[in-house]
């Protein structure tokens, strides 16, 4: 409560002194109806002064609120922040595993092409040199049929 708030107040023991300062000076008469007025203009101020209390308090605790709903929020967005940087990562991870798999697979498959190419070559070789052979005996049977 600031001073200012407090001075705008006015106290009952200011009031009735004021009061009483009309009285002794003869100019007020102690009438029921003045002292009505003035209980009236106290209440007044007091009912007043109550609701900017109240007010303040009310402000007060609407900041707290908004203080501890702000902490929550930052701690909820840090949490979801966390979480997206987290499934990012798995899912590039996960990508990247994927290509390697692809890679691999793709290697897997160009060594088995080469193998059976070279397979195929190692056939034709193998067959040319059954052929040779085949030649060679039926050269050598000449050879041998002329010598005898």
């Amino acid at each position: 409560m600031s001073d200012s708030t407090r001075d705008r107040r006015p106290s009952r023991r200011r009031v009735a002194e004021t009061f009483q300062k009309e009285v002794a000076k003869g100019r007020q008469t102690v009438e029921f109806t003045e002292l009505e007025k003035l209980l009236a203009k106290y209440v007044k101020a007091e009912a007043e002064y109550l609701q900017r209390r109240a007010i303040a308090q009310y402000t007060q605790a609407e900041a707290e609120y908004m203080q501890r709903k702000a902490k929550v929020d930052v701690q909820k967005l840090e949490l979801e922040t966390t979480l997206e940087r987290f499934l990012a990562d798995q899912k590039e991870r996960q990508q990247e595993q994927r290509e390697h798999e692809r890679t691999r697979l793709s290697e897997q498959q160009d060594l088995q092409r080469q193998t059976i190419d070279l397979q195929k070559r190692a056939l034709d070789i193998q067959g040319k040199a059954m052929n040779m052979q085949e030649r060679l005996m039926a050269l050598m049977e000449k050879v041998m049929d002329k010598l005898n």
